[in-house]
């Protein structure tokens, strides 16, 4: 006969978001007593994306950046608690690095090339930055050459 499970069901407390994550217990008791409910009970749980969102990689967020250095503890040397650290092509013991070695792991994107629509005003929002692919500004490297003022700027006086 198969043993029942207590499971504990959380939804991400950020407004809209519908992720959700469920832990499962052997006993009630343990489900109790659980970390997961005294920590995350009362809407407190929330998904990765809006826990860290500086690690998540997104469209707005293209680079991250950890640092690690290795320590000597009494029973050997760690990155702070691990003593092996891995990831796409890499694989770092602390063992084999003095002490105070930095283990820097950096993870970019770049997005494809996408189509864009021919430019026919000026794409800069009002600081004036933009990152139109055929904005004269970005191609001459104005304003910071000349001080020269978008010339296809079609904002008005009272926009």
């Amino acid at each position: 006969m198969p043993r029942r499970e207590w499971p504990l069901h959380f939804k991400c407390a950020h407004a809209g978001c519908d992720e959700s994550t469920t832990f499962r217990y052997d006993t009630k008791r343990d489900l109790q007593h659980s970390y997961e409910l005294r920590h995350y009970g009362g809407g407190r749980w929330k998904c990765l994306r809006h826990d860290k969102p500086d690690r998540v990689l997104s469209e707005n967020n293209r680079q991250t950046c950890a640092e690690l250095i290795v320590e000597q503890k009494q029973y050997g040397k760690y990155f702070g608690s691990s003593g092996l650290i891995s990831g796409p092509g890499f694989l770092a013991y602390a063992e084999d690095l003095p002490v105070g070695t930095k283990l820097i792991v950096t993870a970019q994107i770049e997005l494809p090339p996408t189509a864009e629509r021919p430019l026919v005003g000026c794409a800069a929002a009002r600081d004036g930055e933009c990152t139109h692919s055929q904005c004269p500004q970005v191609r001459d490297n104005e304003p910071r050459k000349s001080g020269r003022h978008c010339p296809i700027d079609n904002w008005g006086e009272d926009d």
